[in-house]
């Protein structure tokens, strides 16, 4: 049995020169471990003889082998799907950059400038949350919805004649 631990560490430690890397480096040094990895010495000479090797090693060996394998063929899909994932992401912000026209980018700031000035007017300045806070409370409260569709939904306020004549640039007859 300490011949099978032997391989496996050797072969371990081999492997994890090549291949090992932490998936969160901040998380492993945060959590105490090293990062760094021991290569081994020319003056250290491993050997191990495999024609020695019981059953029970040859298992453990097979195992080891396909685990290999496999987490090999998973970091080669994970890899894969990461790019593919950020080729994505790319094509995704390009499109949303063209996708704004100014027509839109004018009403945007517009709803900006009247929420900060209707929430100023209701609240009175007494505000110490950020105005999305407050503008959700007021999208969730069913007196103000009910009031924003009540006047979104009213005819337009007439002017008195002589007013609309001077706000046109026109006289009436």
């Amino acid at each position: 049995m300490k011949l099978a631990v032997t391989v496996l560490a050797s072969i371990l430690a081999i492997c994890s020169v090549t291949t090992a890397s932490p998936v969160l480096p901040s998380a492993a040094a945060s959590a105490g471990a090293s990062t760094s990895t021991v290569v081994p010495s020319a003056q250290v000479t491993l050997s191990v003889d495999l024609s020695k090797l019981s059953e029970e090693d040859m298992d453990l060996i097979k195992e080891y082998a396909h685990i290999k394998k496999a987490c090999n063929d998973e970091e080669k899909i994970h890899d894969s799907l990461q790019s593919e994932k950020l080729e994505q992401k790319e094509t995704l912000d390009e499109l949303a950059e063209e996708q704004w026209d100014p027509d839109f980018l004018d009403l945007k700031w517009r709803l900006g400038e009247i929420e900060t000035l209707l929430l100023e007017r209701l609240f009175k300045g007494n505000m110490d949350q950020p105005i999305e806070y407050y503008m959700q409370f007021l999208e969730t409260d069913p007196d103000f919805l009910e009031l924003a569709d009540t006047l979104f939904n009213s005819p337009p306020v007439q002017q008195p004649r002589s007013e609309q004549a001077s706000t046109s640039g026109t006289q009436s007859p």
